[in-house]
């Protein structure tokens, strides 16, 4: 899980960098005061940063949107702290202000499973999904 930071937050300064993986990494809870834009908990990613959160008593959540770029690029923007997969980071990681930071102690991951029945008939779109799918997380395990 990727935490997107205001680059004028005086707190990135204790982000510290990790071997073998993308980003610094940052201890969550210096952001205990801080604004949070979360996504809504409809989706897992949501669900699974507001469970979060609560484990961590960070209260301040200032707005919820049910969109990921969204919520990132109000953090670019400098409204607050958003939270976002790794993968989807990568994607948009040049086209953000925003400082990025993988939180967690140990480090917050999740898993992606593609299932379909053995022996089932896949559509070429299916097939070219899985393939491509294999492709890109074959390039970011870290």
């Amino acid at each position: 899980l990727i935490d997107a930071v205001p680059q004028n937050n005086p707190l990135i300064k204790h982000g510290k960098k990790v071997d073998g993986y993308s980003f610094p990494w940052i201890d969550l809870s210096l952001f205990r005061n801080e604004d949070f834009i979360l996504t809504k908990p409809i989706s897992a990613h949501g669900k699974y940063v507001m469970s979060f959160l609560k484990k961590k008593d960070i209260p301040h959540i200032i707005l919820c949107t049910a969109n990921v770029e969204t919520a990132v690029r109000l953090s670019a923007a400098e409204v607050g702290i958003s939270f976002a997969p790794e993968t989807f980071i990568r994607f948009l990681h040049g086209e953000s202000s925003a400082q990025y930071f993988i939180i967690g102690n140990p480090i917050v991951t999740s898993d992606l499973v593609i299932a379909y029945r053995n022996g089932a008939y896949l559509s070429t779109y299916a097939n070219a999904f899985i393939e491509i799918t294999q492709k890109f997380f074959a390039q970011t395990i870290l």
